[in-house]
């Protein structure tokens, strides 16, 4: 695994104006290459920033019709501190909603959602953000990252649709619900080939 990683990392140059970060594992994220560099101090060299994956997976929440939560709070704050010491500089967290005829739940919607805005205030403890009152938490828009899916259509549907719908239908999502000051969006490419996804991504 550790050389595969090192291969992607140490790709030719040309590439390094295409990728602005890489989110790691908490193995890779200690991982060295061959000559000896750590992985993140790899990545740095090459512009781009070093993230990592703080979550703990999902786990079934109780009370709906196989939803889940998302675990990892638990000594968060203290792993983000570690891991900034480490060298990454941005955290990424997950959770993940059912799409149905009935869910997702109110309480799946709610459960994650404070989850998530439980998870944005802990790192920002760490990285020292400025801080602005939203809803129950406290949370720096602009030192936040969204990565969400595409719209895309479900596996079960057989109408198909253009590059430039599921663009529209992607954009528009988003401009009626992000607030201006997030910085970025980075896309879940799931469910998608990666020709699928990069043509999808250039119309977006």
């Amino acid at each position: 695994r550790r050389f595969y990683r090192q291969l992607l990392l140490t790709a030719d140059d040309r590439v390094n104006p295409c990728i602005g970060g890489v989110i790691l594992f908490h193995e890779t994220l200690y991982q060295k290459a061959d000559d000896g560099r750590p992985f993140p101090q790899v990545i740095k060299s090459k512009g781009g920033v070093v993230g990592i994956k703080v979550d703990k997976g999902v786990v079934p929440l109780a009370g709906t019709n196989g939803e889940t939560t998302t675990q990892g709070l638990d000594g968060l704050s203290e792993r983000c501190a570690q891991y900034k010491k480490d060298g990454a500089d941005f955290a990424k967290w997950r959770c993940v909603l059912k799409i149905g005829e009935h869910t997702p739940s109110a309480l799946a919607i709610m459960e994650n959602a404070n989850v998530l805005a439980r998870y944005a205030s802990i790192c920002q403890q760490v990285l020292a953000a400025v801080y602005k009152a939203l809803s129950d938490h406290h949370i720096y828009l602009e030192g936040t990252l969204l990565k969400p899916n595409m719209v895309t259509p479900g596996h079960a549907c057989t109408q198909k649709f253009s590059h430039e719908e599921i663009a529209m239908a992607t954009v528009t999502a988003l401009r009626r619900t992000v607030p201006p000051a997030v910085t970025g969006i980075t896309f879940l490419s799931g469910g998608q080939s990666e020709e699928e996804a990069s043509i999808n991504l250039n119309a977006i």
